[in-house]
């Protein structure tokens, strides 16, 4: 009796100290991260963006298929916002600190003082969401030439207080500029009923919102990553380093020179190639 006497005014306490240490926790994983930057992404479309104009959908996770056309995995995007103007394809980066990194570099830097940790170059990742999304559409990509007729228009938008402190790539933008971004195209490449067809092949071709879909998408990343680091990652940078240098001159930051244009879908291509495993 005396031992539960002494227990007792020491359970709830400590109860209270499970759940704030919980709490915190989550708020500071990668996860709850994420999903802060898609929730403050997601309010700024809903709240600065004609609805009439510009039709929004999140969180759609994709079927993605080989070259043979046999099913490989899924892929995740974040925001698909459909409009006259081009279907914008968004990726969201919720980030803090310093970053570096150029258009075709496989992997970018995030520095906070003086600790450095390297990350996926969003734009490959989000190459591979346009692809999939040009696959469910049917188009043959002949559209890619004039940038201002191109239908799929891929965004990295960045949320949080991180800052370039290399050149801003192209197609990248803070979240403070993401509307301003989206309504900078002006170019009509589409008419209301290709619009509603658009939706309707999205919508009819995404997968079931929910957490199985959620667990078999992140499963599928797992798998995938497993098996790029089982082949040596490092060897598969040198190879893809050899490649860039063989396709165009560097610039000081190991990107392409923007006068390499034909170099640069090379690269593209066989980079995103390679870093479709971390999607």
């Amino acid at each position: 009796m005396e031992i539960e006497t002494l227990l007792t005014p020491l359970i709830k306490p400590f109860v209270y100290f499970v759940i704030f240490s919980i709490f915190v926790a989550v708020i500071k994983s990668a996860w709850f991260k994420g999903k802060l930057g898609e929730f403050k992404v997601n309010l700024l479309l809903k709240l600065f963006l004609n609805k009439a104009q510009y039709h929004l959908i999140k969180n759609v996770t994709l079927p993605t298929f080989d070259e043979s056309g046999q099913h490989s995995g899924t892929t995740q995007v974040d925001h698909i916002v459909v409009s006259a103007f081009g279907v914008f394809v968004i990726e969201t980066k919720h980030f803090k600190g310093w970053i570096f990194g150029s258009e075709f570099q496989k992997q970018w830097t995030q520095q906070i003082y003086k600790h450095k940790s390297r990350f996926q170059n969003p734009l490959l990742q989000n190459y591979k969401h346009c692809k999939t999304i040009e696959n469910l559409l049917g188009l043959d990509g002949t559209d890619k030439q004039d940038k201002t007729k191109r239908l799929i228009k891929s965004l990295v938008v960045f949320t949080g207080s991180a800052e370039f402190k290399t050149e801003l790539p192209t197609n990248v933008c803070y979240d403070s500029k993401l509307i301003k971004t989206i309504k900078g195209f002006k170019t009509q490449l589409l008419d209301a009923q290709q619009v509603a067809k658009i939706i309707e092949q999205i919508e009819s071709g995404r997968l079931k919102r929910g957490f199985v879909t959620d667990k078999q998408h992140a499963e599928h990343v797992k798998v995938l990553v497993k098996d790029s680091q089982s082949r040596g990652g490092k060897r598969d940078s040198q190879r893809v380093t050899q490649r860039v240098t063989s396709s165009g001159k560097h610039d000081r930051q190991g990107g392409l020179k923007r006068g390499s244009r034909v170099g640069s879908e090379v690269v593209r291509s066989e980079i995103a190639r390679e870093t479709s495993a971390q999607d």
